[in-house]
């Protein structure tokens, strides 16, 4: 008797926490297409470029015809005062996949926000999982529908900048430290994500932090550190195999020299001002 209602019992059990796995599965389900839906319906919404689109979807058009010699007449005419701009002030990848969605698809709004887009959902589902693994199933929905609800990977999803690219490349890094514990496939996507914009390589000083804290010895540690530092640059010049063929090995590495300087040094007068490199002295001077 007793089996029987221990056998009934666990049978319940178990249908419950299939149906719960399946509850959170379609919530799930939910939250990556209403994201994407929201988001794809909505990309052709301005016909012209928004806000920043104008640097990042110009660079692209410019490296395409001077860098690839791409000859077409673009559809959406490039400004007068972007005539010749290229974005050098950041790494090119991103402006790599926006031209190569303006090669495929043409040269209209919605092509230039794809890669955008993509990488808002890719993030969004990547939360779900990173979320998991930190804390369960229903920390992962959670994770994954707060990330849905942001408005700011919202509306960086649905322009053509830089900032989803290089969040999702960041993203994927994490979650394969945290599900595979593997430095190879984290360094490579750390350097996608550096190669998108440079700002991604504040992430470096965390990761050492983090490889030196869980080494079983400082050997292991150290092999790891500079395979990570290897990786991510080897990553960073094959991405701009094209700008250092174009420009020529010496101005290239000035030009890096010339962007670190860029974004580790501000002159803008503002109290929030924080620069980078200098902790202690981070007011503007009046």
């Amino acid at each position: 008797m007793e089996t029987r209602l221990l056998r009934e019992y666990f049978k319940k059990f178990l249908s419950k926490a299939v149906e719960r796995e399946n509850l959170l599965k379609i919530m799930l389900l939910m939250i990556i297409v209403g994201f994407s839906w929201s988001l794809f319906t909505q990309l052709n919404r301005s016909q012209t470029y928004i806000v920043d689109e104008v640097h990042y979807v110009c660079a692209a058009k410019n490296l395409l015809t001077s860098v690839f010699g791409y000859n077409i007449t673009w559809n959406i005419k490039i400004p007068e005062s972007h005539v010749n701009y290229i974005n050098l002030e950041h790494p090119p990848l991103g402006k790599w996949l926006i031209a190569v969605c303006l090669m495929l698809l043409g040269d209209y709004p919605y092509s230039w926000r794809i890669p955008s887009a993509v990488s808002g959902v890719l993030t969004v589902l990547l939360a779900y999982f990173i979320g998991k693994k930190l804390g369960g199933e229903v920390a992962g929905i959670v994770s994954s529908l707060l990330v849905a609800c942001d408005p700011m990977i919202y509306s960086m999803s649905s322009v053509a900048m830089l900032d989803m690219a290089q969040t999702v490349m960041i993203v994927i890094a994490i979650a394969s430290l945290l599900y595979w514990d593997n430095v190879v496939v984290f360094s490579i996507f750390a350097g996608l994500s550096i190669s998108v914009k440079l700002s991604s390589a504040f992430i470096l000083y965390g990761i050492i932090l983090y490889l030196i804290v869980t080494a079983e010895t400082r050997i292991r540690a150290l092999i790891r550190i500079l395979t990570v530092i290897l990786v991510v640059s080897v990553v960073y010049l094959i991405v701009n195999v094209p700008l250092i063929i174009h420009f020529g090995p010496e101005e290239w590495f000035d030009l890096q020299m010339w962007m670190i300087k860029v974004h580790s040094s501000f002159k803008e007068s503002h109290p929030s001002l924080a620069v980078p490199f200098n902790f202690y002295n981070s007011s503007p001077s009046r």
